[in-house]
């Protein structure tokens, strides 16, 4: 990966900014994959933090039902920030942290939207301790106005993510970065089963329809290349 990668490379700890629309925090014992990794992440000695910001998806809801690592944000190696969300029931006791405080059987998340953008922008900056910052942007972060992919989609504006980077790089020193998140016609492989479970599994996460290719390309083009510019700029 290559966070591990940046982790590895650069002396002292590392705090790694993760913006995306779903958590990526399910336990998953056979390997790893999109939905898993920042578990892994977190083991890393030399990862102090990972902060996840921008979430609306429905991985919030019933938590734990859904593999959620949720011992991760109990021990403060995560922290998560939704854009915008309905408290999340739970079953456990997992105390509180800046980014949550539990109330029975439901944590109650600090949102980007409850702080407001202004504010939420000095609270991200007051809890990077670490002179390095990693940043990963899943596009699906952003509203359909920026950026179109094959997953449902958040909230989060293109410009607040380029305000973050800003702050973010007058502050610390940021050692790498990664994009992700340009939508691709779905392809399926292997048995049928395996196709007919992917098909099923689609419908709870994906668009029901196509987008327009021509429009998909476009703005995501746009998006890509201002990205680009951005960390260009910082990065130099």
């Amino acid at each position: 990966m290559l966070i591990a990668e940046a982790a590895e490379s650069f002396d002292g700890p590392l705090t790694v900014i993760h913006i995306d629309n779903h958590p990526d925090w399910v336990n998953f014992d056979n390997g790893l994959h999109c939905g898993s990794w920042v578990n892994e992440v977190a083991e890393h000695p030399n990862v102090q933090k990972i902060i996840t910001l921008g979430v609306c998806s429905d991985d919030l809801q019933s938590p734990e039902r859904k593999g959620a690592n949720l011992g991760n944000l109990a021990n403060g190696k995560v922290e998560l920030y939704p854009y915008d969300h309905l408290p999340s029931r739970v079953k456990r006791a997992y105390g509180e942290s800046v980014s949550y405080i539990q109330s029975g059987g439901h944590l109650i998340w600090s949102t980007m939207k409850k702080m407001g953008l202004t504010a939420f922008r000095e609270h991200l900056l007051s809890r990077i301790f670490t002179s390095n910052v990693y940043i990963t942007i899943d596009k699906d972060s952003l509203s359909l106005d920026d950026a179109i992919t094959n997953w449902d989609q958040g909230r989060l504006r293109l410009s607040t993510i380029l305000e973050l980077l800003s702050d973010i790089a007058m502050r610390h020193r940021i050692v790498g970065a990664d994009v992700i998140g340009d939508y691709s016609t779905p392809v399926y492989s292997g048995t049928v089963l395996t196709r007919l479970l992917k098909q099923g599994e689609i419908l709870i996460d994906q668009p029901l329809r196509a987008p327009d290719a021509v429009m998909t390309r476009d703005r995501n083009t746009i998006t890509n290349l201002t990205l680009l510019r951005s960390f260009s700029e910082i990065l130099s």
